[in-house]
């Protein structure tokens, strides 16, 4: 699953996408829909091993 996560990001073209959003979206929205991410996939709340490494990999791509 984290696998799955960290190269759909990498293959995504821009935030929205990564988020699962339409362009035209408030900035609400981008906001519930990035920390729904965050949650799910932060190494605090997912043990899965690589969690921590996926994590900060996605986190470092939504940055830049």
């Amino acid at each position: 699953m984290l696998v799955n996560f960290y190269l759909r990001i990498r293959r995504c073209k821009d935030y929205y996408e990564i988020l699962g959003l339409p362009k035209d979206c408030t900035d609400d929205d981008m906001k519930k829909s990035y920390k729904k991410l965050a949650l799910k996939f932060h190494p605090d709340k997912n043990k899965a091993p690589g969690a921590t490494e996926a994590f900060k990999g996605a986190e470092q791509d939504m940055v830049q």
